[in-house]
């Protein structure tokens, strides 16, 4: 030993010692060793053939001692000759493989010092009846001692922590096992297959069983599983069908699948897992196919119990849940079909579901109050079930909790329940009474109610707590007979009670409120329905299809009726609707043949779309003034209806896209009144009812609503009242049967086609309150022969198209307009060939554009003096058209005014006319001469072009300008005469020919030779006219200026002003004329000289009340004896002459007061 050291030391200090490395390998005693570091290591021995081995403790080599550590891996492996071995103490591993498949093994010896065993270590060593681990060894390898089947006890000492995956995997002859209280981790299939081990006990520190850690230990009748391990592997006791009690500990979070599968002699589990997780299917429920297992007992600190965790147990009789469980999982007991009783604890607050699903043996269950909630299906197909009890503290029900429990006959809904989903009890054939004591249970969603097939429940009573009876509670039960409705409930849910075909009577107690909709609908055996006073609103359909209901009174609580609510209770006969109501909703009573008789109140504002459809029972109906809306179809197909009385002051019409009157299809309908209260008849009200033949407008009427009679070929005589202003769209249209009709003078308006199609009427009268008549307002009225026109200033009638507000009345000859008409509107005669005589009143001022336009039989026209204006195209394409009279009052003719007039031979524009608008005689080719007048200052272009019979023109003296091709294509025209002596402004196209003989006034050659394009003409000749020259001038023209002088024809007149400059004033004539401006008539040559004084000089300037001349105000006093004066701004504008002693003046300012020779100003404030 000194020796070893020494040399030890040596190496230190020469630096080697962190270069050594493994050295060869040596044998000593025929043993290989080799050196890692300064340690020996047992190594490959592979070839040993004796029977016994003793390590020693240290070895030499090359003169130095090395101790042995470890024994290498695979060193013996093989040996199958050794039968003993002794290992030393200074070895500490004992390397994988070490002694594999050592058969012969029978004793081995491990000293204290050894801390690992590897993998494989002493594998398939099958004679090795016994080994001792030392309390040195931590960790034992895997498969360290598969396959010894001679070991019939081992001890695993508190150092261990870890056996390894598969370490005594086959241990056949294996009896005992003591393991360590150190060890945490037992390895997959650790003890696999060991089918010689009776007992085990797990200790405390044991956290972790892996995987298949006792898979076919089929001599294990015992297991102790301590109460630290959190994780039990999949299969870990797997088919070890010896066991018969297993004790799960309190502190198991996880199990595996299929941890004790196929133990078929297990009979009782106790398990104590507070809170071990949920299995995820049902194929990893840990205690399948123990087809003996009867007992489960959950200890007191349970607080869950796991999904699938007793899945299909159909051997499980004895079920103890204790009191510490707060919830069961999904497919906990599922298909436990041995169970008949289940004691739930007063800890449980949720059921999961299918908990108990298919546990057919199961008679009778108490749900304890702690229970909120049962899942969906959780007691599913408990066939034998007969009896359950639900606790109070039950808030929810999942859907299908108790269906197909074909053994209950009652069940009690506890107070504490708020929701119960669809399909509950579904199935539950046997169920025949229901006491349903949930105070505010949610609505059901769905037409699948919670008792859907529960074809014997005959009796369904609601306590008195309860408030609210949800929706599709009770629908479908064609069974349900009696209903006990208690006296606290307030609503009635949708659909609660519909299809109850069972039942005969309803009393709904005053509590109730509200209906909900189709509450009970197609409840078809009802005869009698007693409705609370404090219902406010009956809801959608909620008694629709009663067929047997004969009779109903409306409480007057109620507001509302909701749609379809009675419909299609044909046996209904009468209905008091009360006056509460406001609404009745759509189809409310459609379809309720059988009722003779209903009354409306006053109180009902909106009657919805076919309330009262198909009633063909109703003979009258009356409409009270309150209701401002009806629907679509309200009273269709009333077939039996004969008279309506409507009062509602100012409904609208609810129309779909379809529109047919409310009152369609109501084939004998006969009679309409119209209250003396009713403001306005709605759109459509009567359109198309053909029956009508009476119709009474009450004298409150204003308005008529569009298409309001259209189509009403029965009506032979309306008479409208002088209430009505306005007469809408379509109003009376297609109504073929009305001969007569009186519009009143209060008509203010005539929408379009509002009488289109009346092929009866034969004449008609505007009144003349009309201001607006629409488009196609009489239209095809093909009878009508005269109109009589009074409406006095109609508006311009608006048109995109040529047509009349009488279009198509082909046998309209007659047109009178009244004599207070002003205004003839736009378009309101065009196109009508047969009209054939025009009376236009002398009221009339201006014709609108198109007025007769195209009025093919119109032969004479006589325009009276009143009218002012021919609008634009009023008599165009008039061929019948032969004479015209146009009165001196008008003074323009718009443009196509007679265009196309071919049968017009003479015309004679007056002397008013001062503008011919363009086209204005366009082709009037029967015209031969034309005199345009003195007074017309334009003519427009093509004025009268076309005109191709016309031989001779004279163009007034005050003609200014001719538009271009005024007198174009005129091909027979060979003179024309201007009167103009300044030539007016023409273009070269105004004349096609310039080839005729031009007539100008006496001594104006000249001025037409020279102007633009009159040039053209080849022969210009002067007439007789002489012409007068007039002189005007002032007398000092630094003091003013006059204007009017020229050369003017005899007897025509010239109009002369003196204008004064600065703050001059005119003062007279030089004949003492003092008219400024003033007219004169030429007569000869003519002077005229304007005398202006100057402001300053000839003026005195008084104060107020001097010389009797003062102002007050703007009233001027001038006292001079009666005396002519002349008064005139301080400009010399002329306001005043006469000998008034005052003068209102029309603005305050400076004014001079000629009194005799005297001129004097005075100030007007």
């Amino acid at each position: 030993m000194k020796k070893y050291v020494r040399y030890l030391l040596v190496l230190l200090m020469c630096g080697f010692l962190t270069e050594v490395k493994a050295l060869t390998t040596f044998q000593v005693d025929g043993i290989n060793y080799s050196l890692d570091r300064f340690k020996a290591r047992v190594s490959d021995n592979r070839d040993y053939s004796g029977s016994k081995i003793v390590i020693p403790n240290s070895v030499w080599y090359n003169g130095i001692e090395y101790p042995v550590t470890s024994i290498g891996d695979g060193a013996f492996s093989s040996c199958i000759r050794l039968t003993e071995v002794t290992i030393p103490n200074s070895v500490t591993t004992i390397g994988s493989s070490a002694f594999y498949n050592c058969r012969g093994l029978e004793t081995v010896t491990i000293p204290n010092s050894v801390t690992t065993i590897g993998s494989w270590a002493f594998i398939s060593c099958t004679r090795l009846t016994e080994v001792t681990i030392p309390n040195s060894v931590m960790t034992i390898g895997a498969f360290a001692f598969e396959g010894c089947t001679g070991l019939t006890e081992v001890t695993i000492p508190n150092s261990v922590t870890t056996i390894g995956d598969r370490a005594f995997s086959s241990c056949t002859g294996l009896k005992t096992v003591t393991i360590g209280n150190s060890v945490t981790t037992i390895g997959d299939r650790a003890f696999s297959s060991c089918t010689g081990l009776t007992e085990v006990t797990i200790p405390n520190s044991v956290t972790s069983i892996e995987s298949y850690a006792f898979i076919s230990c089929t001599g294990l009748q015992k297991v102790i599983i301590g109460n630290s391990v959190t994780t039990i592997g999949d299969g870990a006791f797997e088919s070890c069908r010896g066991l018969k009690t297993v004790i799960i500990g309190n502190s198991v979070t996880t199990i595996g699948d299929g941890a004790f599968e196929s133990c078929r002699g297990l009979k009782t589990v106790i398990w104590n897992a507070r809170n071990a997780q949920d299995f995820q299917y049902s194929s990893s429920r840990p205690f399948s196919d123990c087809d003996r297992l009867t007992d489960f007992v959950f200890g007191e600190e349970v607080e869950h119990i796991p999904a699938y965790l007793c899945y299909d147990l159909t051997s499980l009789k004895n079920l103890v849940i204790g009191n510490s469980v707060t919830s069961i999982g999904s497919y906990a007991f599922t298909s436990c079909t041995g169970l008949t009783t289940v004691t739930i604890g007063n800890s449980v607050t949720s059921i999961g579901y299918r908990a108990f699903s298919s546990c057919t043996g199961l008679t009778e269950v108490t749900i304890p109050n702690s229970v909120t909630s049962i899942r969906a299906y959780a007691f599913t197909s408990c066939t034998g079930l007969t009896t359950v009890t639900i606790g109070n503290s039950v808030t929810t029900i999942e859907t299908s909790a108790f269906s197909g429990c074909t053994g209950l006959t009652e069940v009690t809904i506890p107070n504490s329940m708020t929701s119960i989903d669809s399909q509950a009890f579904h199935g539950c054939s046997n169920l025949q009474k229901v006491i349903w004591n949930a105070r505010n249970a949610q609505d059901i969603q769905s037409y699948s109610c919670p008792f859907s097939d529960c074809e014997n429940l005959t009796d369904f009573v609601f306590g008195e707590e309860v408030e609210h009876i949800p929706a599709f509670l009770c629908c479908e039960f064609a069974s349900l007979k009696n209903l006990v409705i208690g006296n606290s409930v307030t609503t009635i849910g949708n659909s609660a009670f519909s299809g109850c075909t069972g039942l005969t009577e309803v009393t709904i107690p005053n509590s109730v409120t509200s209906i909900g909709s189709s509450a009970f609908e197609d409840c078809t055996g009802l005869t009698t329905v007693t409705i609370g006073n404090s219902v406010t609103s009956i809801g959608y359909r909620a008694f629709s299809s009663c067929t047997g209901l004969t009779e109903v009174t409306i409480p007057n609580s109620v507001t509302s009726i909701g749609s379809s609510a009675f419909e299609g209770c044909t046996g209904l006969t009468e209905v008091t609707i009360p006056n509460s109501v406001t609404s009745i909703g759509s189809s409310a009573f459609e379809g309720c043949t059988g009722l003779t008789e209903v009354t409306i109140p006053n109180s009902v504002t909106s009657i919805g779309s076919s309330a009262f459809e198909g009633c063909t029972g109703l003979t009258e109906v009356t409409i009270p003034n309150a209701v401002t809306s009806i629907g679509s179809y309200a009273f269709t197909s009333c077939t039996g209806l004969k008279k309506v009385i409507w009062n509602a002051r100012n409904a609208q019409y609810l129309h779909d896209k379809y529109i047919w009157s409310p009152f369609s299809a109501c084939d004998r309908l006969t009679d309409f009144i119209f209250g003396e209260e009713v403001e306005h008849i709605p759109d459509y009200l009567c359109y198309q009812l053909t029956s009508l033949k009476k119709l009474v407008i009450g004298n409150s009427v204003m308005t008529i609503g569009n298409w309001a009679f259209s189509s009403c070929t029965g009506l032979t005589e309306v008479t409208i009242p002088n209430s009505v202003t306005s007469i809408g769209n379509w109003a009376f249209s297609s109504c073929t049967g009305l001969t007569e009709v009186t519009i009143p003078n209060s008509v203010t308006s005539i929408g379009n086609w509002a009488f289109s199609s009346c092929t009866g009427l034969t004449e008609v009268t505007i009144p003349n309150s009309v201001t607006t008549i629409g488009s196609s307002a009489f239209a095809g009225c093909k009878g009508l022969t005269e109109v009589i026109w009074n409406a006095r200033n109609a508006k311009p009638y608006e048109s995109t198209s040529y047509d009349s507000p009488f279009s198509n009345c082909d046998r309209l000859t007659d047109f009178v307009f009244g004599e207070e008409v002003e205004y003839i509107p736009n378009h309101l005669c065009c196109e009508l060939a047969s009209l054939k005589n025009i009376v236009i009143g002398n009221s009339v001022k201006s014709i609108g554009e198109w007025a007769f336009f195209r009025c093919t039989g119109l032969t004479t026209v006589t325009i009276p003096n009143s009218v002012t204006s021919i609008g634009n195209h009023v008599f165009y394409d008039c061929t019948g058209l032969t004479e015209i009279t146009i009165s001196n009052s008008v003074t323009s003719i718009g443009d196509y005014a007679f265009a196309d007039c071919t049968g017009l031979t003479e015309i004679t524009i007056p002397n008013s006319v001062t503008t011919i608008g363009n086209w204005a005689f366009e082709s009037c080719t029967g015209l031969t001469e034309v005199t345009i007048p003195n007074s017309v200052t334009s003519i427009g272009s093509s004025a009268f072009n076309g005109c191709t019979q016309m031989e001779s023109v004279t163009i007034g003296e005050k003609v200014e300008s001719i538009g271009e091709s005024a007198f174009a294509k005129c091909n027979s025209l060979t003179a024309v005469t201007s009167k103009a002596v300044t030539p007016p402004q023409i273009w070269a196209t105004t004349f096609d020919d310039y080839a005729m003989t031009l007539y100008v006034p006496a001594g104006c050659k000249s001025k037409y030779a020279e102007a633009e394009y009159w040039n053209n003409f080849t022969d210009i000749r002067e007439t007789g006219v002489t012409l007068h020259t007039v002189t005007a001038n002032a007398t000092d023209e630094t003091m003013g200026y006059v204007t009017g002088g020229g050369e003017y024809p005899q007897g025509s007149t010239a109009t002369l002003i003196a204008v004064p400059f600065g703050q001059n004033y005119f003062v007279r004539w030089n004949d003492g004329n003092t008219d400024n401006p003033r007219t004169i008539t030429v007569t000869g040559d003519m002077t005229f000289t304007a005398e202006f004084a100057p402001a300053g000089s000839a003026v005195e300037t008084l104060e107020n009340g001097e010389r009797g001349i003062y102002a007050t105000g703007r009233t001027l006093h001038v006292e001079n004896g009666g005396e002519s004066y002349r008064v005139y701004t301080a400009a010399g504008r002329l306001v005043y002459t006469g000998n008034d002693s005052r003068v209102t003046l029309s603005a305050p300012g400076m004014y001079i007061v000629h009194t005799g020779d005297r001129s004097q100003k005075v100030a007007v404030k």
